[in-house]
């Protein structure tokens, strides 16, 4: 009797006990410090300001496992690059767009190579006094 798995992510209708083992991982990065112009406030659209970005892409290592290469793999710094690029070539005013652009970015680029889904967070550490921070999150899967 085939034993049910008990993870419900993404990626579980690729789960076959036929076919080979799966490897999904989640590659990241957390509070990826960018200073860049960002927001809807009049001292937003001026003055830059520190956001921090959380990244995280479900991705089938499989590949890499075997071959111990980083060009089989979604490299974090792939990650770090992306969020820094478009953080500090387009002045957004809201994070919920940054969120969308990012993720469609990830999938276009990575989706192909074997990235499942992405979690993006967006935080903004010193725009309220009363909080630690507000934030923004979007998580999509590509499959």
């Amino acid at each position: 009797m085939q034993q049910q798995s008990l993870f419900q992510g993404p990626f579980h209708a690729h789960s076959n006990a036929s076919s080979s083992k799966t490897n999904i991982a989640i590659i990241g990065v957390c509070e990826h410090r960018i200073n860049c112009i960002i927001g809807v406030n009049p001292n937003e659209r001026i003055e830059p300001q520190d956001i921090l970005i959380d990244i995280e892409v479900e991705f089938d290592i499989s590949k890499a496992a075997l071959s111990d290469s980083v060009n089989d793999t979604l490299s974090y710094v792939d990650l770090r690059n992306l969020s820094t690029e478009l953080a500090t070539t387009r002045q957004y005013q809201l994070l919920e767009t940054f969120c969308v652009e990012f993720v469609n970015r990830v999938e276009k680029d990575f989706g192909p190579k074997g990235a499942l889904s992405c979690f993006i967070q967006i935080k903004k550490p010193q725009v309220m006094q009363t909080t630690k921070y507000p934030y923004v999150s979007l998580r999509r899967s590509f499959i």
